[in-house]
């Protein structure tokens, strides 16, 4: 069973004047502060599936490109790649509007902005490929937590 916490994207969403949940009003604002990310925690080992407002992600410039099929595995674009301390590296997946999560990949060589994966979300997924990290801190729960 999975809960739900709700987190706020912290940093771009604040300097962007969009009130982060559970922080108050945006500075300047005389409005209640509207709610700009929830995080859907996942049964064990699972990644967390964050949905953004309309707002968050349209503030945040969240744009996505789909996977491509090459010979030998896929292709995403190499802005779509998070790493991890552990040097392991996912993607984020767009799962439906607004809403995204992890997919671990497998990364088999670079060239240029192009990453070549053995494993990975299939052909036609559309990965982020801006505002990735503001995810990695919604996920997280970078400031704001209610």
């Amino acid at each position: 069973m999975s809960t739900r916490r709700r987190y706020a994207i912290a940093g771009s969403l604040a300097a962007a004047g969009l009130a982060l949940a559970g922080c108050g009003s945006a500075q300047g604002s005389d409005t209640a502060p509207a709610q700009v990310a929830s995080v859907e925690v996942a049964a064990e080992g699972a990644p967390a599936v964050v949905t953004l407002s309309e707002a968050a992600e349209k503030r945040l410039g969240v744009q996505t490109t789909a996977v491509t099929a090459a010979p030998g595995g896929l292709v995403v674009p190499y802005s779509s790649v998070v790493y991890e301390a552990d040097g392991s590296s996912w993607v984020w997946v767009r799962v439906s509007p607004s809403t995204y999560q992890r997919s671990a990949i497998a990364i088999s060589g670079i060239t240029g902005d192009q990453v070549a994966v053995t494993s990975g979300p299939p052909a036609g997924t559309e990965v982020v490929t801006v505002a990735a990290a503001e995810l990695v801190g919604g996920e997280i729960g970078i400031d704001g937590e209610e």
